[in-house]
């Protein structure tokens, strides 16, 4: 059975669940919060939770009967996704000041939030209005802005506190897609296989976090085999 566990002062702690039998922490702020998703009783349910000084809260949902939480910021704010009323749809959702708010879509019935930075501003993936494309977000001012402007899929999954994203994007036909990795920056999303030498033989195909020192970490392939990587920026 998988459970959530921190890891301090040389030993693992079982945080327990929501009273189920397993449950997955996902993040942890320097504070010591740590995020995830538990079973509550009987297994009935998978709720959002926030483990802090040995109590788990249960985050709730958006009126239906499912969340789970990606990622949690130093101020404590925490992102993930939630069913709306009687599991109509999945949206993306910050948690703060104690509430839940549903950060809606970009048209479809289904968003995710991945990440937030210490300024709040939250990322993920939405479905649009056709119902099969789903692009990379960034959530901010109360808006949900739409961070790819082609027909391909998209997903966000870091951001730094200057609102630098990276994820991925796919090119070519949905049944012979591929993946690159992605930058995004003062409104434009950059593939980063373009900003490295082709001399060097990387295929950049995942971007997973950046730090606010611009380095990024990700995977892709180089020579047919497949590898994690750090790019680190150009200093002049």
């Amino acid at each position: 059975v998988q459970r959530p566990f921190l890891y301090s002062h040389g030993r693992m702690i079982d945080l327990g669940t929501l009273g189920g039998s397993y449950g997955r922490g996902n993040d942890i702020n320097e504070q010591g919060q740590v995020v995830g998703v538990a079973a509550t009783a009987d297994d009935s349910a998978e709720r959002a939770f926030l483990y802090w000084k040995g109590q788990m809260l249960d985050l709730g949902a958006l009126g239906g009967s499912f969340s789970a939480a990606h990622a949690i910021n130093e101020p404590g704010h925490v992102v993930g996704e939630a069913y709306t009323t009687d599991d109509a749809e999945l949206h993306a959702f910050l948690y703060v000041h104690g509430s839940m708010v549903d950060l809606g879509t970009l048209g479809g019935l289904a968003s995710s939030a991945t990440d937030v930075n210490n300024r709040g501003r939250v990322i993920g993936w939405s479905y649009l209005a056709d119902g099969t494309t789903y692009h990379a977000f960034l959530y901010e001012h109360g808006s949900m802005i739409d961070l790819h402007s082609s027909g391909a899929n998209s997903v966000a999954y870091g951001v730094n506190s200057k609102g630098t994203v990276v994820g991925y994007f796919t090119v070519g036909s949905s049944y012979d897609s591929l993946n690159r990795a992605f930058i995004y920056s003062d409104g434009v999303m950059i593939d980063l296989n373009t900003l490295i030498e082709p001399a060097t033989g990387w295929v950049l195909s995942m971007a997973n976090d950046i730090n606010d020192c611009g380095e990024i970490v990700g995977y892709g392939s180089i020579d047919g085999a497949s590898h994690g990587f750090l790019l680190t920026p150009n200093r002049p």
